[in-house]
């Protein structure tokens, strides 16, 4: 039996529905009112652009709604109608209620017999995903009851559809979709291409169907991995439950990346140990990962595709992606909340804390213009920065060196953030200088003061370090920097308690190019659904060139004509280079030093199996490079593996 073919219209109306007319009380002014003063319509009767007309005689006669709310039933208008000048005021009045709907209907387009469709689907483009073919078809149509109800008397200007809306398609695209046997085969739209007509009547329509391939590119756009719509959903308090292993999400955990901290337990200067009771790993030293699959999905819903791949799925659900793009977590708690900066207001004729008295700002009201003292508001680390302009007005032909440390609850602990020598002087000489502190772990409520210390050689001047006439440290007038000398605060990182925002935390990378790195890496194939036009199938080539049905077309090859044969190397290339893009984080750079990037895999002569000789043809190289970076994978020194350590924790 022969398919059945059908070309469906969908078509539609747009009127106004009027309600009425009927009586309502005589309003009281107002732009509110509840439907229920109109006792003759319902709640369904209104909607935005809703027209209600009163009857003729008042100063305002008819009003548009603006606003409605179905669950208490108020209707706002534009301006409520107005019979004031009416005497006596009418008791009540006639209104109408008119309100504009649209109306849409599936129509089956009458077709000659023996229509048939022949198809020919093509897979999209690797690199820019477009479709490199989308299917048409033209059909002669005859001019029947139904087809020209739908489509119209284009040769009538005067035509009046009473039903469906009166367009010109010859410039209108009209919304259709191909069935065979009821089953959805393609949508997109009709243009009616020509009318042909015998006699003075009309005959037949011509009309070409284009079907719509939707655009994945396009969908995407320009948008980066910050702007998944599900990131803020995956929002979390960086603590030690959460920092658990799928604790949140199973989307999201917890690893040691090294963002600085250079975790060793050698001892080196300058490195963090792993297995210290006294200097633990906190929550916030952990990094957060995102895993594959998880963004290549939300990529998809977010562009509005249906995405089927899953046995890709199943591959991307082992990779993770180092979900940071600082050396700390952004957090959804905004740093500037606890920054202060404060600055002298009088010249300072003294050694010791810096009386900074005046506060530029004091974001937290964590600082102290009165002690000159900033408590640190959570346990993290801390950086301070400061200026100082200076003069030793009663040094001749000796020098003095200024000391600009912090001190942490009173004590000198040899935090020294800059220090400066003056040289030989002579009255009048003015020196500036300061700097920025490294990150200071502090406790709640640890105290912090900045202070200026001097020493004069060689010792010529007998008098105290202390007097007006050896140190003058230079008044501020606004705060700003390099002007007068004042501190600040520049950056802080909580060890715990914040709430990581994950959008702010995202790899500077668009969503295009995460999607074509994944189709490179697995050389996959992206098939259209021939029924939904939004829903592809994304399949590695492997699995897909193996599967399907086995058949056999011996019966069907026409051994008449010449079969030539031909050999792959011209597919093929002498080398063949698959890698990331380089980056230059410090374990990245070990290799990039070597001579390669971390990852790569080079193939000098393409064999299928290793028993293969080569082919003494091939010439020329390919690369197929991507935009994702590698993170190479390192032992911490004197460290195997690291399975459980009771000095490895994450702090609440």
């Amino acid at each position: 039996m022969k398919s059945e073919v059908q070309l469906i219209a969908n078509v539609g109306a747009s009127e106004y529905v009027t309600v009425g007319p009927g009586s309502m009380n005589t309003p009281g002014g107002g732009t509110t009112f509840n439907y229920a003063d109109i006792p003759f319509a319902t709640i369904n009767d209104f909607t935005v652009g809703t027209i209600i007309t009163g009857q003729s005689g008042g100063l305002v006669t008819q009003s548009t709604v603006t606003a409605v709310n179905t669950i208490t039933g108020d209707v706002t208008v534009d301006a409520w109608l107005d019979y004031s000048n009416i005497s006596p005021l009418p008791i009540t009045i006639q209104v109408t209620v008119q309100t504009f709907v649209s109306t849409s209907d599936s129509v089956i387009l009458d077709l000659y017999p023996n229509e048939s469709i022949s198809q020919n689907w093509q897979f999209q483009d690797l690199n820019t995903f477009g479709a490199l073919g989308s299917f048409t078809r033209q059909f002669r149509i005859p001019a029947t009851q139904t087809n020209i109800h739908v489509i119209g008397a284009l040769d009538d200007a005067n035509f009046n559809n009473t039903q469906y809306s009166n367009y010109s398609y010859f410039h209108i695209k009209l919304s259709a979709e191909i069935r065979v046997d009821t089953l959805p085969i393609a949508s997109g739209y009709l243009r009616v291409m020509k009318v042909y007509k015998q006699l003075d009547k009309f005959t037949d329509f011509e009309v070409a169907f284009y079907a719509e391939t939707p655009d994945l590119v396009k969908a995407i756009g320009e948008k980066k991995l910050a702007d998944l719509t599900d990131l803020p959903n995956l929002n979390h308090v960086v603590n030690l439950a959460n920092t658990a292993t799928n604790a949140v999400s199973t989307e999201l955990m917890y690893g040691l990346v090294d963002r600085g901290q250079r975790w060793s337990e050698l001892g080196e200067v300058n490195t963090r140990p792993l297995l210290n009771a006294t200097l633990p790993v906190y929550a916030s030293d952990l990094t957060p990962a995102l895993r594959w699959a998880y963004i290549m999905q939300q990529i998809f819903n977010d562009a509005g595709f249906v995405l089927n791949a899953s046995t890709l799925m199943s591959y991307l659900n082992a990779y993770w992606m180092v979900w940071c793009n600082s050396k700390q977590p952004v957090t959804t708690d905004l740093q500037q909340t606890f920054f202060f900066s404060a600055y002298i207001n009088a010249d300072q004729t003294s050694a010791g804390a810096l009386q900074a008295d005046v506060e530029l700002y004091d974001n937290g009201g964590d600082y102290n213009a009165g002690t000159y003292t900033y408590t640190a508001p959570t346990r993290g680390t801390y950086q301070f920065e400061t200026w100082v302009n200076y003069e030793a007005p009663g040094l001749l032909n000796c020098s003095q060196t200024l000391y600009i440390e912090l001190r942490i609850n009173g004590s000198a602990i040899g935090l020294t953030i800059a220090d400066h020598t003056s040289g030989s002087t002579q009255g009048g000489d003015v020196f500036t200088f300061g700097g920025t502190s490294t990150a200071i772990p502090l406790d709640t409520g640890d105290t912090v003061q900045l202070f200026i210390t001097a020493s004069v050689s060689p010792e010529t001047d007998t008098a105290s370090i202390q007097s007006p006439s050896i140190l003058l440290l230079h008044q501020g007038d606004t705060g700003a920097l390099n002007d007068g000398c004042g501190w600040r605060l520049v950056n802080i990182a909580p060890l715990f308690g914040y709430t990581v925002n994950m959008p702010l935390n995202a790899p500077d990378m668009k969503q295009i190019d995460f999607v074509r790195d994944v189709i490179a890496m697995h050389n996959c194939f992206i098939i259209p659904n021939r029924q939904i036009p939004n829903e592809v199938s994304v399949v590695p080539a492997l699995d897909y060139i193996g599967s399907g049905n086995t058949l056999d077309w011996t019966s069907k090859l026409d051994i008449s004509k010449d079969i030539t044969l031909y050999g792959t190397q011209d597919l093929q290339r002498k080398k063949s280079t698959f890698t990331y893009a380089s980056c230059d984080d410090a374990f990245n750079k070990l290799f990039i030093d070597n001579g390669r990037v971390y990852g790569n895999y080079i193939i000098n002569g393409y064999r299928v199996s290793a028993s293969d000789v080569p082919s003494d043809f091939l010439t020329g190289e390919s690369t197929v490079q991507l935009v994702t970076r590698p993170t190479p994978c390192a032992n911490v020194p004197r460290i195997t593996c690291i399975t459980q350590c009771a000095h490895v924790v994450a702090l609440q």
